[in-house]
């Protein structure tokens, strides 16, 4: 029949070109004017907190405006620290997501409190080999400090040095009742076992403090421990400053969190893809999150090497000093008339 084999014209595609040219070369366009915002993920020291650690009444109101429109958007919080030094940040801001330990472990909001929903341990012989390393550091450089942590506890040893950790901890301390304060001590690994703790590790850190050397012949012990393993058994390690390692299992690190996070929100029915997802951050341990197809932005007071990251990657205006995560939330999604700002306005602040 006439017409059987008619192809439907689409409308004109108004939105910004896939590419653009600058200074003569082809740039990939910004996508995240290509695609909705469904969900913002933002890492905390660097990115959402201010150089005192707070986070700043513009990034607070952002998220909590964000929270309360009538098409929500899925906001989250991704940092290396620990449970109990990050929830009160999750509260403050209203996330519905807090992804601790570099990816280790994912709470979701419930109510007032926020419940575990993922974690990811390493093997029990894994940790029992990485601690006796660390123990044997602890005796060459004793200024050296460590800590275990599962999705709940923060775990010192009793070596000189290791009580500043505790004190550390409670300056960050906001706690929920349900889970206490969070700090154990032991004195061998054999603690760990009678706690019940030896199969909940999610991550490994150690602190060398100026000892530079140290670092870096840590981080080939790293290496080599990987290359004598199965691919899949390997650990991952990041830079969360020049002299701190993180170790964490295989497969564990803030982009594979934020993937279990989406993948969770389409079960629920609220079907999220990479492309939807806006997500910030400034280190060495934000770089996974580079490599799952977010829209991705670097804050502008980054150390990191842009030059190394995907083209797609922007790097913010602002630093994270100045609000720089509000300032960059409010640009994108202004573009978008779905989102009333109405007298929404983050106020610039001049720098001192």
């Amino acid at each position: 029949m006439k017409g059987e084999n008619k192809v439907e014209k689409k409308g004109k595609y108004k939105g910004p070109k896939r590419f653009q040219m600058q200074n003569g070369t082809k740039i990939i366009a910004d996508p995240a004017y290509r695609h909705e915002i469904k969900a913002i993920i933002t890492d905390f020291d660097g990115t959402f907190l201010d150089e005192s650690k707070e986070i700043s009444q513009q990034n607070n109101r952002t998220f909590y405006f964000l929270a309360n429109q009538k098409k929500k958007i899925v906001t989250g919080g991704a940092t290396g620290r620990g449970f109990h030094q990050a929830v009160r940040f999750a509260n403050q801001a209203g996330l519905k997501y807090l992804i601790t330990d570099n990816g280790g472990a994912v709470f979701k909001r419930q109510g007032a409190y926020y419940q575990l929903v993922y974690f990811k341990a390493m093997e029990k012989d894994l940790v029992a080999q990485l601690y006796s390393k660390i123990k044997e550091i602890k005796l060459a450089i004793p200024s050296a400090v460590y800590h275990l942590s599962s999705p709940e506890n923060f775990i010192i040893g009793n070596e000189e040095g290791e009580e500043s950790l505790r004190i550390a901890h409670k300056t960050f301390y906001r706690g929920e009742k349900e889970f206490g304060e969070g700090v154990i001590q032991i004195d061998e690994l054999e603690g760990l076992s009678k706690l019940g703790l030896d199969e909940r590790i999610i991550k490994i850190c150690v602190d060398f403090g100026p000892n530079q050397k140290a670092v870096l012949a840590f981080e080939e012990y790293i290496k080599e421990l990987n290359e004598s393993m199965d691919e899949e058994d390997r650990i991952n390690y990041f830079y969360t400053s020049p002299s701190k390692i993180e170790i964490a299992p295989s497969g564990v690190d803030k982009g594979e969190a934020i993937l279990f996070v989406i993948r969770k929100e389409t079960l629920e029915g609220n079907v999220i893809r990479p492309k939807n997802v806006l997500a910030y951050g400034d280190a060495g341990n934000d770089i996974p999150m580079t490599k799952k197809g977010f829209i991705v932005r670097i804050m502008s007071n980054t150390s990191l090497d842009m030059s190394v990251l995907h083209k797609s990657v922007r790097i913010t205006k602002h630093s994270n000093s100045n609000d720089g995560v509000a300032h960059n939330v409010k640009k994108i999604l202004e573009q978008r008339s779905k989102y009333r700002w109405g007298k929404f306005k983050i106020q610039h602040k001049e720098k001192r």
